[in-house]
């Protein structure tokens, strides 16, 4: 709530007040003048006395007018703060007003060129988009971090791991990634260097039995191309094979429960290398993606034309409707009816009474010059 000062010194509207009052206390004071000094028979003065009558009359009744405006708001201010609240929602802010400026901002090619001269400014090239994105991570890369670090694995969530994982579509997305894996995997240098140094490490008899019993190269590029098919399991060393990949599945929650038994630097280590891959490959998408629709939104002509922000338009539209705008003036009637009527009285009188004060100066102007009309036609007519 706004804090007024009693002092009206302060009141923006002190100087036309101060103008207005003035004319009326130099009216009064010029008519005394006139009445006690001034010979009220000869026929100028009669026309200056009415000139100023009538200044003192015009600003004495804008003044009561202004005066009792006031007062009216403060004596019934329960009914004024309804009938602005009426007001907004049936005529300022109608569910039909807000839509039609909803579609007017989407339809209006200069709301486009500012949207998109701001983002320029924002955005820019690729290399100034990483640099929003990485400040925005930074101000909140460390409070996850520490959170994360800090966390503890409840039995609950153990729990909630181990039933997600009895899930049949789980379990199958797991195996249908394993698999997909096996088949790249299986024909990588690497993998066959790995399991030549496997076998190198066995007995020479286990080397020969398995060389020609188990070819695991071919083995793994079936089980992986049965499971991305969605094919039944029959072999017996693929069987074998799927018993560990359900294995390897199933035993997520062992490893996310585990880690509790690590000590707050090993799992800050681990965050912080896990947080910086993040950051990088989000940076990259997202700086991607910011491009792609900042160069879409430099080609199109009116913000309609923008598929996204079209679709939230036309969502929130669909929700305007009687409901919206009575809300929002019902709440600005309870705002205004919770104020002290005098606060109320004040709020709008400093909002709206340099314009009053303005009125007022033109009704003393205009008296005047009607007074010195009417003195002027008694002079010429009735003489």
């Amino acid at each position: 709530m706004i804090s007024f000062l009693s002092d009206s010194r302060k009141a923006p509207f002190r100087k036309r007040k101060f103008f207005s009052n003035s004319l009326l206390i130099g009216f009064s004071i010029a008519i005394l003048f006139v009445l006690f000094f001034g010979d009220s028979e000869t026929s100028i003065v009669k026309v200056v006395l009415s000139a100023l009558e009538g200044g003192l009359i015009g600003g004495l009744c804008d003044w009561f007018a202004v005066w009792k405006t006031y007062k009216a708001i403060e004596e019934d201010s329960s009914k004024l703060s309804s009938e602005i609240g009426n007001w907004v929602a049936d005529d300022l802010l109608h569910h039909e007003v807000i839509r039609s400026r909803i579609k007017m901002v989407l339809e209006d090619p200069s709301t486009r060129d500012e949207v998109h001269e701001v983002l320029l400014e924002t955005f820019g090239d690729e290399e100034k988009t990483n640099e929003v994105l990485n400040r925005l991570f930074s101000k909140v890369e460390e409070e996850i971090v520490q959170y994360v670090v800090h966390y503890q694995f409840s039995g609950t969530d153990v729990e909630i791991l181990k039933e997600l994982n009895r899930q049949k579509e789980i379990i199958d997305t797991i195996k249908l990634l394993i698999g997909e894996s096996m088949i790249k995997v299986a024909d990588t240098e690497e993998f066959k260097s790995l399991l030549k140094e496997i076998l190198g490490k066995m007995h020479l008899v286990a080397q020969v039995v398995l060389n020609l019993v188990v070819d695991f190269p071919k083995k793994l590029k079936e089980y992986g191309n049965h499971v991305k098919q969605g094919l039944i399991i029959e072999s017996k060393d693929e069987k074998t094979i799927e018993k560990l990949v359900n294995l390897m599945a199933a035993s997520a929650e062992t490893y996310i429960s585990s880690w509790n038994e690590l000590n707050l630097d090993q799992r800050e280590k681990a965050v912080r290398s896990l947080m910086g891959f993040l950051k990088d490959q989000a940076s990259r998408l997202l700086g991607t993606l910011v491009q792609k629709h900042l160069q879409e939104i430099g080609e199109i002509k009116t913000l309609h034309e923008y598929a996204p922000l079209r679709s939230i338009f036309e969502f929130v539209e669909k929700r305007i409707d009687e409901g919206v705008s009575g809300y929002i003036g019902k709440q600005i009637t309870n705002r205004l009816q919770s104020l002290d009527p005098k606060d109320l009285r004040k709020n709008l009188e400093w909002k709206t009474r340099n314009v009053l004060e303005t009125i007022r100066i033109n009704g003393s102007i205009l008296g005047f010059f009607l007074g010195s009309v009417t003195g002027l036609v008694k002079f010429f007519f009735w003489n």
